[in-house]
This record gives structure tokens, sequence and C-alpha cells, in this order.
């Protein structure tokens, strides 16, 4: 069943747009579009419904791809959005990218369409969990303002070794504690704290200050449970000056670290995203060349020309490279994985010469195909990149050599049948 998309089209050109739809359509969607060619019109086209996803041309008599890029982001819509054009130069297309678009395609060749949509589509979805994390991160900043406020986290009184002499019912329930006298007859040091070294900065910021200000610590609750707080206070004197004890908010901030964790987590994930993204297109840019002038080199070489074998191997290195582009790009989240029915068989063979180069002289390969081996569908790439971790871990734990076996064969897990590939290494000397 075809997908739903909602496209506004900036373009001057009806029989652009009809082009344009016909590929949405080709890629899978039905479109469900609007066509506007100026300023206004765009404006009122955005404030009237949602969309998915913006297409505009580049140049047009009365507006602009770029100005339409700037409308969209006055929006605060957050749109895939594509520019195509029939005349855009690389250093204007570059511009665009830098200015907010997300690619651009020429009108002479609409095949990158649909995965384009695809791709940024995928992307859109990915930046808005990031924004729900965020906003989820930002609540929980707030309940924690709203808490402060309202004096409903854990305070407590303690003598300066420790020993509780008060506390309220929300430290009770921050610690699991049912009842006060139980609470009462703990120690902070001994019972709560997680001997992380934080008791010893809490009592050295108390000596130095005589307060403390956000001191992060460790603490256990009556059930073992490990939670982290967040302590606040200051240090209660004799009348002769000397150390008599404590009194101390305490805030835990359990939910909020993981919050934060997660969204470092999602910003490191984006940006190593985008960093292979991009390598992976100029890495592209270089194979295309490669196998270019491989091609050319072996339709001009007669078949018996000794150098016909070399021409080859450069086309073939250069298909492998394609392959781990395609790795990278699927890491990224900019090409969606292309799985088609496969024999593992051929896939191990057309393996095999790489994986020799990657093993040491003390390692001996050997490969055995099953005889009535079934058809697997997968993405090629996926299933060489699963061959290389398995060989590069195997390698590695034969530091003195071994030997190593790849082996294909039809194994049944529960009632359905599977198809494996094994590997088999034996350390020791070949």
């Amino acid at each position: 069943m075809s997908t739903p998309l909602r496209v506004l089209m900036a373009e001057d050109s009806l029989d652009d747009c009809l082009l344009l739809v016909r590929e949405l359509r080709q890629a899978g969607y039905t479109p469900i579009w609007e066509r506007v060619e100026q300023e206004e019109a765009m404006k009122a086209a955005l404030a009237r419904q949602e969309w998915d996803a913006v297409i505009s041309d580049y140049a047009m008599p009365q507006f602009s791809g770029l100005k339409a890029l700037e409308v969209v982001k006055q929006s605060g819509r957050d749109l895939p959005f594509l520019l195509v054009s029939g005349t855009v130069g690389e250093y204007l297309a570059v511009n665009a990218m830098k200015a907010g678009a997300h690619d651009y395609l020429m009108k002479g060749n609409l095949k990158r369409l649909g995965p384009a949509i695809e791709r940024e589509l995928r992307e859109a979805d990915v930046r808005r969990n990031r924004r729900r994390v965020e906003e989820a991160l930002r609540r929980s900043e707030a309940n924690f303002r709203s808490l402060v406020l309202g004096a409903t986290f854990g305070i407590f009184h303690c003598d300066a070794d420790g020993k509780f002499l008060s506390v309220n019912p929300a430290l009770m329930a921050m610690l699991a504690y049912d009842a006060e006298s139980a609470l009462l007859s703990a120690n902070l040091v001994r019972d709560i704290h997680c001997g992380d070294g934080s008791e010893a900065c809490l009592l050295d910021q108390f000596r130095k200050k005589g307060r403390i200000d956000g001191l992060l610590a460790d603490w256990k609750r009556k059930d073992g449970k490990r939670i982290r707080v967040r302590l606040s206070g200051r240090a209660l004197l004799d009348e002769q000056g000397a150390l008599e004890g404590f009194e101390i908010i305490a805030e835990d901030v359990t939910e909020r670290e993981q919050l934060a964790e997660q969204l470092r987590q999602a910003q490191k994930m984006e940006a190593a995203g985008q960093l292979a993204g991009g390598v992976a297109h100029d890495f592209n840019n270089l194979l295309t060349i490669i196998s270019g002038y491989a091609h050319l080199l072996e339709k001009h070489a007669s078949p018996n020309d000794a150098v016909r074998g070399h021409i080859e191997e450069i086309s073939k290195a250069a298909d492998r490279g394609a392959v781990l582009t395609r790795q990278l790009l699927a890491f990224s989240r900019r090409q969606v994985l292309q799985p088609q029915v496969l024999d593992l068989n051929t896939v191990v063979a057309g393996f095999e010469k790489m994986v020799r180069r990657m093993l040491r002289e003390n390692v001996e390969l050997t490969t055995i195909p099953a005889g009535d081996l079934g058809k697997v569908k997968a993405d090629p790439g996926q299933i060489e990149q699963v061959l290389m971790n398995l060989v590069v871990n195997a390698r590695d734990a034969m530091p003195e050599g071994g030997k190593l076996t790849i082996e294909t064969t039809n194994v049944v897990l529960e009632t359905r049948p599977t198809l494996a590939i094994m590997l088999r290494f034996i350390p020791g000397p070949t």
C-alpha cells in the first residue's frame, strides 16, 4: 500500500509539479499536494494545514527557493526541505544546504526524489524524538524546582557524627523507610552514604565554608537501591563555635541524570551519523571516478591483454568500496537498506578474498559451503559486515595463529527453519 504524503511545492511550472508527483507515486507515496508561486501564498498554505515535506524550485519569476526556505524556518516548522532545479550549480547548491536545505536534486534526474524524501522524513522523526527527550529533561528540571518551592525535598538534621536527629516524610519516602523511628536510628555516614568519599567532601566543605551547595552524592535506600542526590545545607555551631551538626536539603536527581545521559548519547550518535554520512558521500564520489576509469580501461583493453586482469581487480575493489559506503550510509541513516534474495554461499565466496588479506599468515582459512543451502533475504552489505565482525573477533582471539572455518548450513531454531553461517576457530600453530 502507498504512503500518504502531504507535500507543499513552491514551483512556477505546473508541468514540473506533475513530474514530481509522478515520481513520488512511483516511489510508493500518495501525494496530497499544493502548488504555490509567491511568498504570501506559501505562508497561507503553511498556516492552513500541516505538511510532511516542502519541495521548492531554486529560481522562479516571483519567488525563490532560498526565500521559500526562509518562510518555512520563520514558521517554526521542522519540515524536510528539498530544492529541485534544472540549472543550479554546485556552489549554489552548497550555499542552499548551508542555509538549511536538506537536499537538492536536478530536474533531469529525479530518481533520487523518493529515497531522499524517505530519508529526510526519517531524520525529521529523529529530530522530533530528540526534542521530546529535551522537553522531558526541561519538564523534569521544572518539576524539581517546583519541589524545592513546595518544600517536598528531603530535609533532615543530624549531629556531627551523622546520626539523624530529625527527618521529614519526603526523606523517609526517598530512602524507603516506613517508620520515622527506623530512620532516626540510622546514621548518615554508615547507613546512607555509599562510601564513595562524598561524606568526606561534605565535611570538608562544611569546615571551609560553613555550608554546601549542590554536592552530588550516591545514597543507598533501605531496599538496597542506589540513588543520586544533590545536597545543600549549612553547618550548625554551638555557643562556643564548635561544630554541632548539620541541616541539609536532599534532592533526588536520579531521573534527571538519566535523562541528561540519554540526551548526551543521542547527541553523540547524531554527530557520529552525520560524520559517517559525510565521509561516505565524499568516498562514494571518489569510487565513482575510479570505477568509471576502470570501465573505460577495460573497454579499450583486448581480451588477451595481460593488464585486463589488473583492471578487473580495480573494478572489484571499487565495488567492495561501494559496499562499505552503503554500510556507512546505513549507519548514518542516510540510505535505506536494500534487502534482496541472496545465496549465502556466493556471498561467502566473494568475501573470501578480502578476508584472506585481513588474516595473518599463521591463520589458516577454510570455507565449507552447504550443498542444499536455502536462500535468504537480506542486505548484502549488512551480511558482509556481520562476517567481517566475526572474522576480526576470531582473528584477535588467536594471536598465536590457528585455524578459522566459515561454514554455511541449514539449521532449525525452535520450530522455524533458519539459515546460518558458522565460524569455528582453533587457536594454535597452523
